[in-house]
């Protein structure tokens, strides 16, 4: 089919990337950097290209050349060019654009009905206005009834198609076109060239650019169109030190060889045979041969030692002020311990030399330590190091002072051995049915109530008690502690559905319901239990018919944080000395303590290292950082000094966590260790008065004057 018979037959123009739905539209591919005109060929089942490169001209004005179809591209219409205008032909364009139905030929109108060409040609023209299509047709020897092709039309010397100039027009078109064509050709290919050229940095470099873009500006910049480098690889020196060098002609290392004037002393000789024996001598070097009474100075040059001047006489030298720097130890001789005089101004050591003192002083240690395992006996021993008799005997005062204790005078294994034994004088001749217990209470503000829970109940006339009161005057050591029973409650910030102070600071288990008895002494119900609310529990249900009340453990929390309210008094307290957690933790049970030396604006805990800071209001916080009581019990006083800084007042903050309700994670008592100027004394009932609840086991004191306590009372067993 001919170029303008496709056009002709094409119901639309689509424009469009991808193929369009109709086959039977002209289709204007843009997907190319060159747009291609495309028909549908139902032989081949595809879109196929139209040669169009003789036939047709796509542009947006008007072509020089009448012959060819012109793709007008600012109506996007073919158009041919008839009685001297362009006239559109074809389908509508993808904008709406019609064909003609009729064209004028010269003066002839060629519609529908067919028109002959010439008379007796029996060649005939013909528009059709329905298909909107120009057909030429023949009865004579080209195709009968058929469109006229290209080989029915034959170009004679009598019949040219075109003139000469329009031929050679046509001519310089077609070598134009294939240039451009060519040219289009090397840009679909890549094949570009230009004045404006890029480069790579490597066969792996995959972007070309310019070479100011390939500069990392470090190493090397762009400066003023040229390349300028700015350091070198491996260089350590400064542009400053390198410039030192300018000016240098030759090897630098030669020239530092071959400076004068700077001398090394040798050394003093006896003879000069002597200095020209010495090995290695260097240029410049200087020596001196001296007999005693004169000394001659030798210089070493072109290869010789050449004398230089004689010096008479002997001079002494100041070795504290005519001397400087320091004499290498290869230039004075050493002595030994037995050569250091040694002389003790006590008169207890008699050697007269180092060695010899430090002799004796061993001896008479090892005389000393025997004795004292001679005088107290087993378990100490004469062959036991010093370290060795340390640990015995500061065990055997701690089970002596125990022993004292549990007799009914506390004693404590800081106490000497006088007062150990006048306290052994103190224990009563009777028979004392409970365990005596102790609680110190630091630097009290009066009024003050203490309450405390006894473990079994006790008649009052078999109560106990002694108040002590730490007065001023000598050095000693106190004791402070606190304990988690129910009087201790309102010392502590904390959620009461989730811990409870029953002798000991604990995660609430136990929760008491109230009983409604249904049928009388046979069913009873219980109110409303959300078990939802437990996060593990006992399955334990105890019933009291008669108090109407039925008790469940279980747990409703499993971590909990308790702050001190208030601060514990550190004012005439030398040193904190040691902490004691006293703590009972089972199966995952965890126990935390953290510290506050400014009124719990910040809290503290010892990593192993230093003191670092820690959120308690962060359980998870508070659990990776806090300390247990291993880290509690091990601190010393210089670590808690350092803590401290200082400060008079202390407070704790403690975290417990229970997973499971056969988990145990509680807390008895903490206790401080202080050092104070002062030391107990009996306190005068009038700063004190106390009572006993016997059927809460509560023993009660009342303080009216501020101070430190201690507390010694008979819990009974």
């Amino acid at each position: 089919m001919s170029l303008f018979a496709s056009i002709s037959s094409s119901e639309d123009i689509v424009k469009r990337d991808s193929p369009p739905s109709s086959r039977n539209v002209i289709w204007f591919d843009t997907s190319h950097k060159i747009p291609q005109i495309k028909i549908f060929d139902n032989l081949k089942n595809d879109w196929v290209v139209l040669n169009t490169d003789d036939e047709i001209e796509v542009s947006l004005i008007p072509p020089s050349s009448t012959s060819k179809i012109w793709l007008d591209l600012s109506t996007f219409t073919f158009k041919v060019y008839v009685d001297e205008i362009w006239k559109t032909v074809g389908g509508n364009s993808s904008s709406g654009g019609t064909g003609e139905t009729s064209l004028k030929v010269g003066t002839t109108t060629i519609s529908a009905n067919p028109i002959e060409l010439e008379a007796g040609s029996g060649v005939t023209l013909q528009a059709d206005s329905t298909s909107n299509k120009l057909t030429i047709s023949s009865t004579g020897s080209g195709s009968v009834g058929l469109p006229i092709s290209a080989n029915d039309v034959t170009e004679t010397s009598e019949k040219q198609f075109l003139s000469a100039s329009k031929k050679a027009q046509i001519d310089g078109n077609i070598a134009e076109l294939a240039s451009h064509s060519q040219r289009l050709s090397n840009l679909e290919n890549g094949q570009v060239t230009s004045s404006d050229e890029k480069v790579k940095l490597n066969a792996l470099d995959a972007t070309s650019g310019y070479l100011e873009d390939k500069l990392d500006n470090m190493t090397i910049q762009s400066s003023g169109g040229k390349l300028t480098a700015k350091t070198l690889d491996g260089l350590q020196s400064s542009i400053t030190e390198l410039n030192f060098l300018q000016g240098v002609n030759s090897n630098i290392q030669q020239q530092i060889n071959n400076v004068s004037g700077v001398s090394n002393f040798r050394g003093v000789f006896t003879t000069l045979t002597d200095l020209q024996a010495t090995l290695n001598p260097m240029a410049g070097e200087y020596a001196i041969v001296s007999n005693g009474s004169s000394s001659a100075y030798y210089f070493y040059y072109d290869s010789i030692w050449n004398y230089s001047h004689e010096t008479t006489g002997a001079s002494s030298i100041n070795i504290d002020s005519g001397t400087i720097g320091i004499l290498p130890k290869s230039r004075y001789e050493k002595q030994d311990a037995s050569e250091t005089p040694f002389t003790d101004i006590s008169g207890k050591i008699t050697s007269t030399n180092m060695k010899d003192a430090l002799i004796e002083v061993f001896l008479k240690s090892e005389n000393i330590k025997s004795s004292v395992a001679g005088i107290l006996g087993s378990p100490l021993l004469s062959s036991d190091t010093l370290d060795q008799l340390k640990t015995k005997l500061s065990t055997l005062k701690i089970n002596l002072a125990q022993a004292i204790t549990d007799k009914g005078v506390v004693s404590y294994p800081y106490n000497t051995l006088e007062e150990m034994t006048n306290k052994v004088k103190a224990i009563p001749n009777v028979s004392i049915q409970g365990k005596l217990k102790s609680t110190s209470k630091l630097n009290i503000t009066a009024p003050r109530s203490i309450s405390i829970q006894l473990s079994e109940p006790l008649k009052v006339e078999d109560i106990a008690t002694t108040v002590l009161q730490y007065v001023g005057n000598d050095t000693g050591v106190v004791h402070y502690s606190a304990e988690y029973n129910n009087g201790e409650a309102s010392s502590f910030t904390y959620d009461p559905n989730g811990i409870i102070f029953d002798g000991f600071m604990n995660i609430k288990d136990k929760w008491n319901y109230t009983l409604t008895e249904v049928e009388l002494d046979s069913l009873y119900e219980t109110e409303e239990i959300d078990f939802s609310q437990f996060v593990d529990f006992s399955g334990d249900l105890t019933v009291d018919t008669v108090g109407k009340l039925a008790s469940f453990n279980g747990l409703k929390s499993t971590s909990e944080v308790i702050k001190a309210s208030g601060d514990i008094s550190l004012v005439g307290v030398e040193s904190l000395d040691k902490i004691n957690l006293i703590t009972s933790t089972l199966g995952n049970g965890i126990s935390k303590l953290a510290i506050s030396f400014d009124s719990g604006l910040t809290w503290i805990a010892y990593d192993g290292l230093n003191w670092i800071n820690l959120n308690v209001d962060d359980k998870t916080d508070f659990k990776l950082k806090g300390m247990n009581k291993s880290v509690v019990d091990t601190l010393t006083d210089m670590q808690l000094s350092i803590a401290r800084n200082e400060s008079n007042t202390i407070r704790f903050a403690y975290y417990l966590e229970r997973p499971l309700y056969s988990d145990v994670a509680k807390n008895d008592k903490i206790e401080l260790v202080v050092s104070m100027r002062g030391r107990n004394e009996l306190t005068s009932t009038s700063f004190y008065n106390y009572s006993y609840d016997n059927s809460t086991k509560i023993l009660s004191f009342n303080f009216k004057l501020n101070g430190t306590y201690t507390i010694n009372y008979l819990d009974g067993v």
